[in-house]
């Protein structure tokens, strides 16, 4: 769905292309997020427990994935994550509930879906 939202600012720690695993996707990274205490402590405090968002940033040559939550506000409570200003833009969003394996799927899988 094509929409336009206002800013939003990520929070979350980035990941270089060179930890894909063999499967194309960051479910080490994920699961490590998801067991860091200071990332459970960040979610918490900013009542943020039910939101988990990735990000993939590219240009031609790499990517970066992001693995974090999104807030329609700066937080001063970060727990060390690092913060990506999104700015209001038109995007396309696609939103799924529930499963935490959903942010885990590979990305030459996911991102084609996504794309279409």
């Amino acid at each position: 769905m094509k929409t336009t939202i206002d800013e939003l600012f990520f929070y979350g720690r980035p990941f270089p292309a060179s930890l894909i695993d063999q499967n194309r996707s960051f479910s080490e990274q994920n699961m490590m997020m998801e067991n860091d205490e200071e990332f459970a402590n960040f979610l918490k405090e900013n009542n943020l427990e039910n939101n988990r968002a990735s990000l993939v940033v590219f240009n031609p040559d790499s990517f970066m994935y992001w693995y974090g939550a999104v807030s329609d506000h700066e937080l001063t409570k970060s727990h060390g994550m690092l913060k990506m200003n999104l700015p209001k833009s038109e995007v396309a969003v696609k939103e799924r509930n529930g499963d935490l394996a959903n942010l885990s799927t590979p990305l030459n899988s996911s991102i084609p879906s996504f794309l279409k």
